[in-house]
């Protein structure tokens, strides 16, 4: 599939590869959901309906993003401003005009996108902990490191994080 945009992984995953639990984030970092906002703002946000259903009610739709949710049901239509599409290409050419689409999980949203995407913007959570989502599996000899900046803590954050920044390699 040819695309002329960009297409970022945005992802927290714990020491364990836990995405999530029981339909919620399994730690509280706002120093990673700022980050999260910054990086995402003025963008597509693509996520899955459960991922858009874990969202506090008064955070949805994410303000200031296209949110894009896909699912296998045709006729989910959580909220006025939300586009809701049925495939990964779909949700590719809804998000077109913005140029740069962010893929915000779940597990199988971030499956469809790996082999499609560009970046991987990357929190990782040093941490193991309890949860029954797993961040699928990513041949890391593709991806090339461009930044890591290590051992973030706020007093406010549950856990240490490192911020990483990855682009595909050239073959």
């Amino acid at each position: 599939m040819e695309m002329e945009m960009e297409i970022v992984i945005i992802a927290a995953v714990a020491e364990n590869s836990v995405i999530g639990n029981e339909n919620s984030i399994p730690w509280k970092l706002p120093t990673d959901m700022a980050r999260f906002r910054d990086i995402t703002m003025g963008h597509a946000v693509l996520m899955g309906r459960n991922t858009y259903k874990s969202i506090q009610p008064e955070s949805r739709p994410l303000p200031g993003r296209d949110n894009i949710i896909i699912t296998r049901d045709l006729d989910y239509r959580p909220d006025p401003y939300v586009l809701v599409v049925n495939d990964f290409n779909q949700a590719v050419q809804v998000a077109t005009p913005s140029g740069k689409l962010f893929v915000a999980g779940g597990a199988e949203v971030y499956k469809l996108a790996l082999p499609h995407a560009t970046s991987i913007v990357l929190t990782k959570v040093h941490a193991r902990v309890e949860g029954n989502v797993i961040m699928p599996p990513i041949n890391w000899p593709e991806w090339t490191l461009v930044f890591d900046d290590e051992g973030i803590k706020n007093p406010k954050d549950e856990y240490e994080m490192s911020f990483l920044y990855y682009v595909r390699a050239v073959p």
